[in-house]
């Protein structure tokens, strides 16, 4: 991650995801493994944030995949896996999103992401993301596949 900015839209993006997947189990119920893609742990201040709004996260780090799904490295208990991943601005920039202090309302942008809880179980989308009042919001999701 990039700083602030960036931190700010994958906790947008992550918490988006999260809410979206309530459909797993209430708030604490099910772990979800944070990734930054391909396979890269966020921040540990980013996923304490997450956690201090009551969602139940660990770093990717803390589990295993197999055919059979997602789980936990210490307890064996099953979870999912969220992972976001490359970003596209308006205006137009090359890689990581500008600094806050550069951002006005009319900026936007796109980021990838996915979650995997098993063998053929796995959505892909594309979240789209404004910036306003002085944060970043998921304006919408576009499903780009499923498993």
């Amino acid at each position: 991650m990039n700083g602030p900015t960036d931190e700010a839209i994958a906790e947008a993006v992550f918490a988006y995801q999260l809410v979206s997947r309530m459909d797993f189990g209430p708030l604490g119920g099910v772990t979800h493994y944070l990734a930054l893609a391909p396979s890269e742990d966020p921040p540990a201040r980013l996923i304490a944030k997450l956690a201090g709004r009551g969602f139940h996260v660990k770093p990717v780090s803390t589990c295993r995949t197999s055919p059979d799904g997602v789980f936990d490295r210490a307890t064996g208990e099953r979870g999912i896996i969220n992972t976001i991943g490359a970003g596209d601005w308006s205006p137009r920039l090359r890689g990581a999103a500008p600094p806050t202090e550069l951002i006005d309302s009319a900026f936007h942008g796109m980021v990838l992401g996915e979650d995997f809880f098993h063998g053929l179980g796995g959505h892909g989308f594309r979240y789209h993301l404004t910036y306003s009042n002085g944060e970043w919001n998921v304006s919408g999701a576009e499903m780009l596949w499923i498993s």
